[in-house]
């Protein structure tokens, strides 16, 4: 708000100005001073040629014209308000006064009374989004079914605020820990917290762990977590269900606060939900308890109709081979056969026949090929891979042959361009990731860990042999030498001539394995499961790729869905027309929607809103073009569940740590809903109080309207009054 303006008048010599002055004046003077004419005459003719003599002096002295407006700015303040289904709980029952939403609305209001601010808002749940002042109590509804923190936090930093105000219960599950965002705050954060922080007589549901895939025909663990308090001694039914039939019910006591129990469950293929077999635990209610709401829990089993097979074939003795080995003993739906070789000629396992393995889904070569396996072996398994035009995973060690490499050039990702290694590198090669390691569908089961496993890895082999991509070839890892960044690839994969590869070329990668970090032991059974899985994925699911984006969404949230489309020549495709159809298995109803393509070539996504509880077959199609008689170009199908997941009511008391964290790691302040009176005057004390500001503007004078306009009107006024004085 301007509150005053000044003026002022500039040149670019002042003393010249008294000088041109005195001239003007001089010049008007001596015109009129001897004229017969009366005083009065004299003055006015002299005043008027004097000024106009000054004006057209002084245009070669510059004039400007500087206006300076003062205001006070306010500071920029954004408000955040969780807007999650958690801030619905009634802390004490029966009483309004302890619901977490109206104290949320109150509050709102007394702060939308502080003044000397300029207040912005914002709301938050599993998105965060910006809403004015007049839209906000419609808006906040307290229905998102997540609450991210984080997510809020890191678009708040992104933008021009002087302090921000945080109003939650604190309890977050999804994104990152919110107190990490706070440390990297480039402004305070006062945090408001809503609800008690007192534990709830209550039993909780609070996890389902299960496999994520299994093989029809067999048995699979399914164990329950359950909290508890205030309700020592009691006894609870648990019961489990597939496909709304309940398959098992059982009765625990509760003897502490935190309890497990194991169920054993019969997996069967069922073709109408794609080999999808959804779960459901679930405790029966109990008097007493503070909410039913996060009793029950939803997951999904994906189930293979038979176990996949991988042969492994490998050199001699070498510590990758116990650790590969240990890696798809942890995959319980798969059937790995190994061939280790003992002499040139012979392998421990016995005589390898290929006619026994024409099963085979995948193949790993470990060492191999090397110098020391004779040709007839190497031969051998050389005519395998060929007739099964089998995928390949290709794990180097230090056996490894660059020259006996060029006869396994297929089934290599990349190309070597010598067959004598440069450099034996040991113990000094480090991991580094690239954007196409981070997109990687094989590791997404690790993606939020990605980057601070590979960072955490230990030192690796290398053997140089010049390696370079192929056409097509994707390059997921390169290589730090000790501290330097290099171009050497240390781990690819190509998909081109109807064969899919991987190349890992780093020996010693077990030491990943038996590293003490979990991160890195992870990285390793990833790096092996996922690749496998990649490799075994077909080549048109591989073009046209449709998911949900999670397995089982909660009621009321937004379905979402991704698409990748490739052509025949594996290039990105983003003039497609995508649609979905998604049928209710339960009661038959369907809901179609189109795809719109992203920023990313070939990727394309979809939300569907508004879904009833049920379980899901969704059906997609790919067509070049718009129009209905357009080429098909793939066709995918999958499966998704909408429950009630009772996600935001797991956690029923305030987190009072959390908020107080964030608060202190920015700098700002922690307040509780009932004691935050002096937070005006804390925000003044921090310094985000109105600062009074300058904006001065200049306008040059010289070429000015104004000034030819008040010349030629002091000339035209004493040309006039001399012609009315009746003077030449």
């Amino acid at each position: 708000m301007i509150f005053f303006t000044l003026f002022s008048l500039n040149f670019s010599n002042s003393p010249l100005l008294v000088l041109f002055f005195i001239v003007s004046f001089g010049i008007a003077f001596a015109t009129y001073y001897k004229l017969p004419i009366t005083s009065k005459k004299r003055w006015i003719l002299t005043i008027a040629r004097t000024i106009g003599f000054f004006l057209l002096l002084s245009l070669f002295l510059e004039p400007s014209l500087e206006q300076i407006n003062r205001f006070t700015k306010e500071p920029r303040m954004v408000i955040l308000t969780d807007n999650s289904k958690s801030m619905t709980i009634i802390d004490k029952k029966s009483n309004d006064s302890y619901r977490r939403d109206s104290i949320t609305v109150e509050l709102l209001s007394r702060l939308g009374k502080l003044k000397q601010f300029e207040k912005n808002y914002s709301i938050f749940g599993r998105q965060a989004r910006d809403v004015s002042i007049d839209s906000l109590l419609y808006h906040l509804k307290f229905e998102d079914t997540e609450t991210n923190i984080s997510l809020a936090l890191q678009k708040v930093l992104r933008e021009n605020y002087d302090a921000a105000i945080v109003i939650s219960d604190g309890r977050f599950n999804a994104g990152e820990l919110p107190q990490n965002s706070a440390e990297n705050s480039n402004l305070p954060i006062f945090t408001i917290l809503i609800g008690d922080t007192l534990e709830k007589r209550d039993i909780i549901l609070k996890k389902v762990l299960a496999p994520e895939g299994a093989v029809s025909g067999s048995k699979v663990p399914i164990t329950a977590v359950i909290s508890s308090q205030g309700f020592q001694g009691a006894k609870i039914d648990i019961l489990l269900e597939t496909a709304g039939e309940v398959k098992a019910r059982k009765e625990l006591t509760l003897t502490s606060t935190e309890m497990t129990i194991g169920f054993e469950l019969d997996v069967t293929y069922d073709e109408s939900r794609n080999g999808e077999m959804p779960l459901k635990v679930s405790i029966l209610p109990v008097d007493g308890e503070f909410s039913v709401l996060n009793n029950t829990q939803s997951t999904s089993i994906s189930v293979l109709k038979n176990k996949r097979k991988v042969v492994v074939f490998s050199g001699i003795a070498d510590a990758e081979i116990g650790a590969v080995r240990n890696a798809l003993a942890s995959l319980p739906n798969f059937n790995s056969v190994f061939y280790s070789q003992k002499t040139p000629n012979d392998f421990y396992e016995g005589v390898f026949q290929a006619v026994t393995h024409q099963d085979a889904d995948v193949a790993i070569l470990i060492g191999l090929p090397n110098s020391t396996m004779s040709n007839a072996r190497t031969n051998e398994i050389l005519a395998f891979l060929q007739s099964k035009k089998i995928p390949v995973f290709t794990i180097f060690t230090f056996q490894t042959s660059g020259r006996e490499l060029q006869k396994f050039d297929s089934f290599l990702a990349l190309k070597n361009g010598r067959v004598v290694f440069g450099e034996a590198i040991e113990n000094t090669a480090f991991l580094r990731n690239t954007p196409k390691g981070s997109s990687f569908i094989g590791f997404k089961p690790i993606a939020p860990i990605l980057e601070e496993a590979i960072t955490a890895a230990p030192p690796l082999g290398y053997l140089d042999y010049d390696f370079r991509p192929k056409s097509g070839t994707e390059i997921l890892w390169k290589l730090f030498l000790n501290t330097r960044p290099t171009e050497k690839i240390a781990f690819a994969i190509l998909n081109t001539d109807g064969r899919k590869t991987a190349t890992l070329t780093t020996p010693q990668f077990w030491r990943l394995r038996l590293s003490e970090d979990k991160s890195v032991q992870e990285l390793y059974r990833q790096t092996i499961s996922g690749t496998i899985q990649w490799l075994m994925q077909s080549e048109s699911g591989e073009r046209f790729r449709v998911e949900p984006i999670a397995k089982v969404f909660d009621a009321g949230s937004v379905a979402e869905f991704s698409a990748n489309l490739q052509d025949e020549f594996l290039q990105p495709v983003s003039k497609a027309e995508i649609t979905l159809r998604a049928i209710n298995l339960q009661t038959k109803q369907s809901f179609s929607g189109t795809f719109f393509s992203t920023k990313e070539a070939g990727s394309f996504s979809l939300s569907l809103d508004g879904l009833p509880t049920g379980d899901y077959r969704f059906e997609s199609e790919a067509k070049e073009g718009k129009s209905s008689e357009g080429t098909i170009l793939g066709k995918a199908t999958g499966s998704f569940r909408i429950v009630q997941t009772g996600k935001e009511f797991r956690n029923t008391s305030a987190d009072i740590g959390t908020m107080r964290e964030i608060a202190e790691r920015s700098g700002g302040k922690f307040y509780l809903a009932s004691e935050f009176s002096s937070l005006e005057s804390d925000l003044l004390a921090a310094g985000i109080q109105p600062k009074v500001q300058e904006q001065t503007s200049k306008q040059d004078l010289s070429a000015s309207a104004w000034i030819l306009f008040l010349t030629i009107l002091s000339f035209g006024f004493e040309w006039l009054f001399r012609k009315l004085s009746s003077l030449p």
